[in-house]
């Protein structure tokens, strides 16, 4: 009785190999999976017409390539939301930028309607520059 006993305490007691490989890798893939979809979500908004027609309007404007320095290079992550049917929509979201000489913040809602996206607040900050800079005021 008391050999039984030793044993099933030796089984308990040791450590089964595969258990930190298991979950090692479970771990990965848990970590992977949450990469993909991170990196899906940032994709389809850098994907979409809205985002480009701001990023395209924010490196042709001189104030933002005066307070930023070029080229005007988005930055990795973004902020905020897009939702769109094929006629209608909204965006509201912030992208950072960088240049040259300094580092911001573009600020962008949009409207959709008939198809077409209307900017209605396009501003920048940057480090220099705390207060917001207009970009569709006139040039």
């Amino acid at each position: 009785m008391r050999f039984r006993n030793n044993i099933r305490v030796w089984l308990l007691r040791r450590r089964n190999p595969l258990r930190g490989v298991v979950g090692c890798v479970t771990g990965l893939l848990i970590l992977a999976c949450g990469v993909l979809v991170v990196g899906l979500v940032f994709g389809l908004m850098r994907s979409s017409a809205v985002y480009k027609q701001a990023l395209a309007e924010v490196q042709a404007h001189p104030d933002a390539i005066r307070a930023l320095g070029e080229p005007i290079k988005p930055g990795l992550f973004l902020n905020g939301s897009i939702s769109a049917s094929k006629d209608s929509g909204a965006a509201d979201f912030e992208i950072p930028v960088s240049g040259s000489r300094d580092k911001g913040t573009v600020y962008v809602t949009a409207v959709k309607a008939g198809g077409e996206w209307q900017l209605t607040t396009l501003e920048l900050t940057t480090k220099k520059y705390p207060d917001r800079i207009d970009l569709l005021r006139e040039r």
